[in-house]
C-alpha cells in the first residue's frame, strides 16, 4: 500500500456502554475507587441491589451486590472516611474489597433510613435522619444528635416555634449540618 493511502485500525467498541435497564437501577449517587455505585431503583423487584460500574466508565453497569432483599430497599451509597457505605431502610453495610467480587459488611446496631436525602459525608461522620431522630455514624456507632432538644419535632409534636419536622434535604458547610423539610431548615 502506498504512503498516501490511511488504513483504518482495528477498534472494538464496548457493548455495556448503556444506561442500566429501566427499573434496574436508581439514582448515581457515588464515586469510589474510580467507579460510580448507586442503589436500586425503588419500582424493581431487586430493591437490595447496589449497582457498580467498571473503573473509569460511569456510564456503563459491571454489576451489583445483593445487600438486602426487596423488604429492605437501598437507599443510598455515600463515600466517607475513604470507605464506602450504603445504606437500606432498616440497616447500614460497608463495602469491605476494592476489587470484584465485593464483600459487603453489615454494621451491627446502626440503623438504616427511608431519607435518604438526608444522608450526608462531613468530616466528623455521616449524619442521616432515621426513624427515631438525627443519627451520626461515626465508623463504628450510630448515636442520636441533640435529641432532647429534637425528639418532640422529630416525633410529629410541636416545639416553640417549630412544628412538626420531617427532612426532605440535607447537605453540610461551614461545620453545620443542614437539614430542611422545603419548609424549616435546621443547623
Amino acid at each position: 500500500i502506498g504512503a498516501s493511502v490511511k488504513v483504518l485500525e482495528s477498534l472494538v467498541l464496548p457493548l455495556d456502554n448503556v444506561n442500566p435497564r429501566e427499573g434496574e437501577s436508581g439514582e448515581f449517587v457515588a464515586v469510589w475507587q474510580g467507579r460510580a455505585w448507586w442503589a436500586a431503583n425503588s419500582t424493581s423487584e431487586k430493591k437490595g441491589r447496589l449497582y457498580f460500574s467498571p473503573i473509569g466508565r460511569p456510564e456503563a453497569v459491571e454489576g451489583f451486590i445483593n445487600l438486602s432483599e426487596n423488604d429492605d430497599p437501598t437507599q443510598i451509597p455515600i463515600v466517607w472516611n475513604e470507605r464506602l457505605y450504603c445504606f437500606t431502610t432498616s440497616s447500614l453495610y460497608t463495602i469491605l474489597t476494592t476489587d470484584p467480587p465485593f464483600v459487603p459488611h453489615k454494621i451491627a446496631g446502626v440503623p438504616g433510613t427511608t431519607f435518604p436525602h438526608t444522608v450526608t459525608s462531613t468530616p466528623f461522620g455521616i449524619p442521616y435522619q432515621a426513624s427515631d431522630g438525627i443519627r451520626i455514624f461515626d465508623g463504628a456507632r450510630s448515636q442520636l444528635a441533640a435529641f432532647e432538644a429534637l425528639f418532640p419535632i422529630l416525633q410529629g409534636e410541636s416545639a416553640e416555634n417549630l412544628s412538626s419536622f420531617v427532612g426532605t434535604f440535607a447537605a453540610y458547610g461551614n461545620d453545620e449540618y443542614i437539614i430542611s423539610d422545603e419548609s424549616q431548615t435546621l443547623a
